[in-house]
């Protein structure tokens, strides 16, 4: 399973986004200017999880995984 969110954060002056993705083993925190299916595409690779967990903003339940909660 892989839970994931995003928060506006301010990096110079400018709008980034913070994202989380969540495991039982470890998190993982990365500050990027998008806030897009791509940052995800990016962190998975070619995982496909078994479970994406997700507050269904709209690329979330486009993960390519087994199944979602939220």
């Amino acid at each position: 399973m892989i839970g994931s969110d995003e928060t506006g954060a301010r990096v110079a002056g400018k709008t980034a986004w913070h994202w989380v993705f969540h495991m039982p083993e470890a998190s993982y925190h990365v500050i990027v200017p998008g806030r897009n299916a791509e940052v995800m595409a990016a962190f998975l690779g070619d995982t496909r999880p078994e479970g994406w967990v997700s507050d269904l903003w709209s690329p979330q339940p486009q993960v390519d995984a087994e199944t979602h909660q939220i």
